[in-house]
């Protein structure tokens, strides 16, 4: 796990949930899930972060109750009736302007984001695969939020 990166990840999606989302949450500085954990999370967001000489890929895994929570906050509407449409959207621009903050704290790059992707996920049948990546747990009285990953990959340009 790269210390750099797990603390990096955390500036970036607190000053996101705190200033777009209104939301704040704790964390758990966890090592990396073992291989084939289950994770008890309903939907992934992720971002491909192109640079000069590296890849960064940030994943978000959210379990429901987060996701709904963060997009009824975003959206100023009541949690009950949101659509996956809503969540997804929702779950798309926390991966988007998590990266924008991630990347704001490297300098002496040019960065480009890709289009953020997301999934609807199976809990039951989400496992980790095990790709060496800096995690951080959120969670908040009740129990786990979400599942913040980022993967780095030397590109050698």
């Amino acid at each position: 796990m790269n210390p750099q990166c797990q603390t990096v990840m955390r500036d970036a999606i607190s000053r996101v949930l705190e200033t777009m989302f209104f939301t704040t949450v704790l964390y758990e500085g966890a090592d990396e899930p073992q291989v084939g954990e289950i994770l008890p999370y309903h939907f992934e967001s992720n971002i491909l972060i192109h640079g000069d000489s590296q890849e960064i890929t940030l994943f978000c895994l959210s379990t429901d109750r987060f996701a709904r929570m963060i997009t009824a906050n975003f959206l100023g509407v009541e949690e009950t009736g949101l659509s996956v449409a809503e969540i997804a959207d929702t779950m798309k621009e926390l991966a988007n302007m998590t990266a924008g903050e991630f990347v704001a704290k490297f300098n002496g790059s040019s960065w480009r984001l890709a289009i953020p992707g997301f999934e609807e996920t199976k809990p039951a049948f989400k496992r980790y695969s095990g790709k060496n990546m800096a995690s951080l747990r959120l969670y908040d009285e009740d129990g786990p939020l979400a599942l913040m990953l980022c993967r780095q990959v030397e590109t050698g340009k």
